[in-house]
């Protein structure tokens, strides 16, 4: 091993990136990459998973009275008006993927 960091570390300490090669560097560099491209893949998918209750929850406190400033009420619209948006994309592209599914199993059935 030429060199040790933590983990959640999103680059090389200087120290260490002096001890690798180029190439070594060329690929922790993308190693790290990678493992940035997964942990947004992650938060993506928590963030999908937790919608609902999210929402719920939100709903719920503001009906008890929870205080919101004017700022984050107009925020929160703009949000949900993106969120909107991106649920129509999904629904598109979901049915777009069960009619491509459905259409490979009678090709398949056919055969």
């Amino acid at each position: 091993m030429v060199a040790g960091f933590p983990t959640w570390h999103t680059s090389v300490p200087a120290d260490a990136r002096e001890k690798l090669t180029d190439d070594e560097a060329a690929q922790v560099d993308a190693w790290l990459a990678d493992q940035k491209e997964q942990e947004k893949a992650r938060g993506r998918s928590m963030a999908v998973n937790h919608i609902v209750y999210n929402l719920d929850n939100a709903a719920e406190a503001l009906e008890a009275g929870q205080a919101i400033s004017d700022e984050q009420i107009e925020k929160a619209r703009a949000s949900i008006k993106g969120l909107q948006s991106a649920l129509r994309k999904a629904v598109k592209r979901n049915k777009k993927a069960a009619a491509e599914a459905a259409k490979n199993e009678t090709e398949t059935d056919s055969k």
